[in-house]
């Protein structure tokens, strides 16, 4: 496994949604709570439950869904980088974050 480089969590409000860009390679672990995760050119979409994790393996976009209050961590290993734009929903309010 690749050496990481950088990390950060994200809490979710239940009901909000994260929209990632360019996050191939970029794992993705529910540290608390439960999401439904969808990516560009993936046929499968993920419900996924504290302790999961997965790597993105979309060029294009991710839309990351908190079913109930949840926390995330975004890894990026050495050959990865967080994505780049990230906006955060809640009920119809946007932040973004470059």
């Amino acid at each position: 496994m690749d050496a990481i480089r950088n990390s950060s969590v994200t809490e979710l409000k239940r009901g909000s949604m994260l929209k990632l860009e360019q996050g191939r390679g970029t794992v993705v672990r529910v540290v608390d709570g439960n999401v439904w995760l969808t990516q560009h050119h993936d046929t499968a979409d993920y419900v996924m439950r504290a302790g999961d994790s997965m790597v993105l393996s979309g060029a294009g976009t991710t839309l990351i869904h908190a079913c109930e209050d949840s926390a995330l961590r975004f890894v990026a290993l050495e050959n990865a980088r967080i994505p780049r734009k990230v906006e955060l929903r809640v009920r119809g309010l946007i932040a973004v974050s470059a």
